[in-house]
This record gives C-alpha cells, structure tokens and sequence, in this order.
C-alpha cells in the first residue's frame, strides 16, 4: 500500500477505538489479541507522553466515551507495574511538574497550543 492510499491516522485511531468498544460492549474481550492489545497501548501512552511533554495535552474523552474512576484506577494501576514506578514515585514527580496534569497545566495546554 503506497502512501496515498493509507488511511489518515485519526480516521485509522478513531476505528480501532470505535472497534474496540463495540467488542467490550459485547463481551468479547477474547478475541482482541492480547499482544496487539498491549504493544498498541503502551504505543499510545508513549504518544500521550510526548504530546504532553510538548505543551498539549489531549482530553481522554470522545463523543460519549469517558474514562470511570474505575477504569481509570484499573488502567493506571497496569501503567505503573508496566513502568515499575510505586506510588509515592508518582506523587513525587507530580510535586515536581505539572506535565501530563490537565488541572494543574496552563489554559493554553489545554487547547492544544503550544
């Protein structure tokens, strides 16, 4: 496939999310490769790191797609073991910088601008 004929990559993002979504609302999490899955996700948290870290952040919300507490926790608790970072390494880099924090960001991080 030539260049020209790939598609865009928020289009191909905006499947894989839509796709993905659909497979948990219809309990088939086993048919999404877990491999996959998992070089995928750590692709896109190192993505979110690299915006973040160039002033913008991206809300983690689309149309009617939220992040719940508990999703939040489950996901973040899987980040942390994946990093090998403890908890209080957290809470120390969050005492240090505001990268990554939408809250504590300036209000241009928050529309993209650098």
């Amino acid at each position: 496939m030539s260049a020209s004929d790939e598609k865009p990559i928020g289009e191909l993002l905006a499947e894989c999310a839509s796709r993905c979504l659909a497979l948990v609302e219809k309990n088939e999490l086993d048919t999404i490769p877990s491999d996959e899955f998992g070089g995928l996700f750590a692709t896109l948290v190192r993505v979110l790191a690299e915006k973040a870290q160039s002033g913008s952040i991206p809300a983690l919300t689309s149309g009617n797609t939220v992040i719940t507490a508990t999703d939040g926790a489950i996901a973040c608790t899987a980040v942390l073991e994946a990093a090998g970072i403890e908890l209080f390494e957290l809470s120390a880099w969050q005492a240090l910088t505001d990268v990554g924090s939408r809250r504590r960001a300036s209000p241009a991080a928050h529309s993209g601008a650098k």
